[in-house]
């Protein structure tokens, strides 16, 4: 059951599976190889950092791991974040903090980018699930979060999503 999914620097596609064997695989030509050495529970979002690391959302645990790829595998794991409710989306701004909705809550959350002090911007959203920043004719400065089965946009200001070469 595949769900969360992200491009990643090598122009290969990342995806989690979340109900399944929960890990993250990698995508090329067509052949799927598997990314992570140990379980995630639950993996939902997914998303690389600008410095090549690979974060993912643990729905089931709600918490944030950041995965260091060596050779397309995963080499060490850190838990990043915890306490995020039922983490579903997620994306970075171009400060490199990370941003996260909270499918079970309702909330989009901002963390630094070392996911440390996490704020909560938005509460009420129904089932927030996946979410990205604007780019190209869409302001590159608002969030967009799939909600409940409709797209919303939130003004963030002046801070536009990170920029990585391979989106």
């Amino acid at each position: 059951s595949p769900n969360g999914l992200t491009m990643g620097p090598d122009g290969a596609l990342y995806f989690t599976t979340f109900a399944t064997a929960g890990h993250v695989y990698r995508v090329v030509d067509g052949m799927r190889t598997q990314v992570t050495t140990a379980t995630i529970r639950q993996p939902n979002g997914v998303a690389f950092h600008r410095d090549g690391s690979l974060y993912v959302d643990s729905y089931g645990a709600g918490s944030l791991i950041k995965l260091t790829l060596t050779g397309n595998m995963e080499s060490a794991r850190e838990t990043v974040a915890m306490g995020l409710g039922s983490p579903d989306g997620l994306a970075f701004d171009a400060m490199g903090r990370i941003y996260i909705g909270d499918n079970g809550g309702g909330r989009l959350i901002r963390l630094d980018a070392d996911g440390s002090n996490p704020e909560v911007l938005q509460r009420g959203i129904s089932a927030a699930a996946n979410i990205e920043f604007g780019v190209g004719a869409l302001p590159c400065t608002d969030i967009y979060v799939a909600s409940g089965g409709t797209l919303v946009r939130y003004e963030m200001g002046d801070t536009a999503g990170a920029s990585v070469p391979w989106h």
